[in-house]
């Protein structure tokens, strides 16, 4: 029995559209419609599957590292030898040049023969190191474009550090034996950043050229500013501070004294 409504109007027992439905069938040239799939099903059917791949992150740029920071980063320390006993005067009073000790005192304008003791406070003595191996080099074959009293002026304005272990070696071998050493052991970094603008290098012995070389290798060009400084760091032999350091501790990592009886003694760890 036909119960619906007839969506034609008529009576649905007279309708064969109505009875062929009900009978489950369908009339002639009508087509079941097909079952539609979900939205989500029939946009990943119509998609093909594709691998997806993160972008990957862009490089950032560096830029390229200056002659102090390639410095730093190769020598992590550098030496500066000073005489026995003085790190108690260094670490209150600083370090000061030549010049800046004696002004224009007369000694400052020869090769000092033998050092020079002073006591600028009471119980805080400073000795100005000698200057024999430079007169033993026979330094005034060397200079190029100046007088010796010009390349004397040059030296005694700055402090100088060692910048490899070799010739700090080499000069302990000088010293150590007749008079000990103090050894204050700067942290590079923090030394360069404390005295930017006021450091100049050396690739070659400033004070000690070869004896039996005449060449004229010695000039106001021997010191070069750190900043333009072009060549391998791994080449620069002398660090030299143009001026004093009076505030010494916070750059130091270590001091070292070396006795005169070749036993070593750390002051500062």
């Amino acid at each position: 029995m036909i119960e619906e409504e007839c969506v034609h109007g008529l009576d649905p027992a007279w309708c064969t559209f109505c009875r062929k439905r009900a009978a489950g069938e369908l009339p002639g040239g009508v087509r079941r419609p097909r079952a539609t799939p979900p939205a989500t099903n029939r946009v990943a059917a119509s998609r093909p599957a594709v691998a997806t791949k993160r972008a990957p992150a862009r490089a950032v740029e560096r830029a390229p590292r200056g002659p102090g920071e390639t410095l730093a980063k190769t020598r992590k320390v550098v030496f500066h030898a000073a005489p026995y006993g003085a790190w108690p005067s260094i670490a209150e009073l600083g370090l000061l040049t030549a010049k800046e000790l004696l002004g224009d005192d007369a000694r400052l304008r020869a090769i000092r023969s033998d050092r020079i003791d002073l006591e600028l406070e009471p119980g805080r003595p400073i000795s100005i190191r000698d200057q024999r191996h430079m007169a033993r080099a026979n330094v005034e074959a060397h200079l190029d474009g100046i007088d010796l009293a010009g390349w004397l002026d040059i030296l005694n304005e700055r402090l100088f550090l060692f910048a490899r272990q070799k010739e700090l070696t080499a000069f302990l071998g000088r010293y150590q034996a007749t008079e000990g050493l103090d050894v204050v052991v700067f942290d590079t970094a923090r030394l360069l950043a404390a005295t930017a603008g006021r450091i100049e290098v050396a690739t070659v012995p400033s004070t000690a050229p070869v004896p039996w070389d005449r060449c004229p290798c010695r000039s106001r060009a021997t010191f070069e500013p750190l900043a333009d400084f072009g060549g391998d760091v791994g080449d620069i032999e002398e660090i030299t501070v143009v001026g004093g350091l009076p505030d010494v501790v916070p750059l130091v990592g270590r001091v070292i004294r070396y006795h005169p009886d070749r036993t070593t003694e750390v002051l500062v760890a």
